[in-house]
């Protein structure tokens, strides 16, 4: 049964032109889930500046369409049934302009799979303009995104303390503005390694080694992510204590995009729990380990691919393999500057919804998160208990609606109840990170409710955000609904080594909590071995 929004729902449910494609794939990565009104309206307007900025950083896009218009065909984001989604035709549109890359090539790797049957139009009309700007403003990426990185870590570190200055509407702007910001660097980023994975993966299938990029893409070292884990092996060996590792990492959190998530920071117990789990590993399964063998894996990848190249290419080959391991980390600093701001915005919210219970404008602190920016920083409207009485509803319904991964002009939600999927044997996706792993599935969507989440266990679920990259230190391997190869959870597998197949679109629910799985992650293969003896996802 399809089901529309009410005619008073904009506000969570824009409408699309006809005609143009989209997709909550990969965004699902960003901002999972329904977002509420004070989150769309703290993410919308930054969100979409930062990626248009980026984009003019590349060249593709003129300086003249920066500025944001209110149709839809030519936003690069938007809201359906209170998820986010992204303009497939605009962005491969833009992508098509870049050379070196294309629109398809982007829409595979960042979103799962590029659609046969739309409409490419290739241009070389920007080249000049991209020739003009992107070298330069690649070259300045790296002293910027570290120079943003610093900058952001202070101003969460005081947004977030004791006794935060100024006041929280000052701080909640503050967040805002830096949330552009950091939009525009990680997107950049975002292309640069996009365009290094594509290249990757041409020289090796030019090397007659497809797949080979699986390995060469891995083993860089020290990426943002994996400092989490790595810190968080130390706090269970006793080399760090909880206090210090929250100070460095406590802005991140499950759904963490969503500004009315509860951050480690408000909340350490599910963190404190999982580092229990990591006392019962072995030593010889640390990070750093871990993270040497990568590097390892990826220069003896490295070497085979030169050996099968003519000598004559070797050169352009290590220049290539060169740049995709400068800009391909980069992308994961900017994810997490981001993510900072959202949480030093999430401390604004909850002091100002703190403040308004007091002064009799509502009745909970939570209830804030269902305000917008124009109502709490403007004359609070005299119905605003309604008004957010009546969007929680609206929120609870809409998590009860399934979108399609994508869609063409306006989406037909269904109701999840009504999506069920026969068990089989075999799930396939796109394998990202090579390796073979057997072990107990664990279907997880919550990464804070897994507290029996064992060593070895291969993690199944629907999406990921860096939050759950303490679950992929323990995991034997990992299993993904939706993504592609330079999704999130993809490049944190290659990191740590682990066998990794994506977009899977049934996967957690054709794999049963409990099942004995083999994942394949060179051959995107999932095959069940021996089917739980009681499940709750058995229909």
């Amino acid at each position: 049964m399809s089901i529309g929004p009410s005619a008073d729902d904009s506000l969570l449910s824009e409408t699309s032109p006809p005609g143009i494609r989209w997709t909550t794939v990969n965004m699902a990565e960003v901002l999972p889930g329904v977002l509420t009104p004070l989150a769309w309206t703290f993410w919308r307007d930054p969100c979409e500046a930062g990626l248009r900025a980026a984009f003019a950083d590349a060249g593709v896009l003129p300086a003249q369409q920066v500025t944001a218009p209110e149709s839809l065909d030519r936003r690069l984001t938007g809201l359906f049934y209170g998820r986010l989604a992204g303009n497939l035709t605009f962005v491969c549109e833009l992508c098509d302009l870049m050379p070196g890359s294309s629109g398809a090539a982007f829409e595979e790797q960042v979103f799962g799979r590029a659609d046969p049957d739309a409409e490419r139009h290739p241009s070389v009309r920007r080249y000049p303009m991209v020739a003009a700007k992107m070298p330069i403003n690649l070259a300045l990426l790296p002293r910027r995104l570290r120079s943003l990185r610093s900058a952001i870590d202070t101003w969460w570190r005081a947004a977030t303390g004791p006794n935060p200055t100024g006041s929280p509407e000052a701080r909640l702007e503050q967040a805002r503005e830096l949330l552009g910001q950091a939009m525009r660097r990680h997107m950049l980023a975002s292309l640069a390694a996009q365009g290094c994975y594509d290249r990757v993966t041409q020289l090796a299938a030019a090397a007659g080694r497809p797949g080979l990029e699986l390995d060469l893409m891995t083993g860089y070292g020290g990426m943002e992510e994996t400092k989490v884990s790595a810190d968080l092996w130390d706090v269970s060996r006793g080399d760090m204590t909880m206090r210090e590792f929250l100070g460095r990492h406590g802005f991140h959190a499950p759904n963490e995009g969503q500004l009315a998530s509860r951050s480690w920071r408000e909340d350490p117990r599910a963190i404190t729990e999982i580092t229990r789990n990591y006392q019962r590993m072995r030593d010889d399964q640390s990070p750093k380990l871990r993270e040497n063998a990568q590097i390892d894996t990826r220069r003896q990848a490295e070497a085979t691919l030169l050996a099968a190249l003519p000598r004559s290419q070797r050169p352009a080959a290590r220049l290539t393999l060169s740049i995709a391991a400068r800009f391909l980390p980069m992308r994961e600093i900017g994810k997490t500057s981001f993510l900072q701001t959202i949480d030093g915005g999430r401390a604004a919210a909850r002091e100002i919804g703190q403040r308004m219970v007091r002064e009799g404008k509502l009745d909970d602190r939570e209830d804030v998160f269902f305000a917008t920016l124009d109502e709490i920083y403007g004359t609070d409207p005299h119905d605003l208990t309604e008004r957010v009485a009546k969007r929680r509803r609206r929120h609870a319904e809409y998590s009860e609606l399934q979108l399609p991964e994508r869609w063409i002009g306006i989406p037909a939600p269904v109701a999840r109840s009504s999506q069920k999927v026969g068990r089989g044997t075999t799930v396939t996706g796109v394998p990202v990170s090579s390796g073979i792993a057997e072990g107990r599935a664990r279907v997880v969507h919550d990464p804070d409710a897994a507290y029996d989440f064992d060593p070895g266990d291969i993690l199944v679920c629907e999406t990921t955000d860096p939050s759950w990259v303490v679950l992929f230190q323990l995991a034997g391997a990992v299993v993904i609904d939706v993504g592609g190869s330079m999704s999130h959870g993809a490049i944190v597998a290659r990191e740590l080594g682990l066998p990794a197949v994506i977009n899977t679109r049934v996967g957690t629910q054709t794999i049963a909590d409990g099942d004995h799985i083999r994942v394949d992650g060179s051959a995107g293969r999932i095959d069940i071995i021996t089917p739980a003896a009681r499940s709750p996802h058995a229909p």
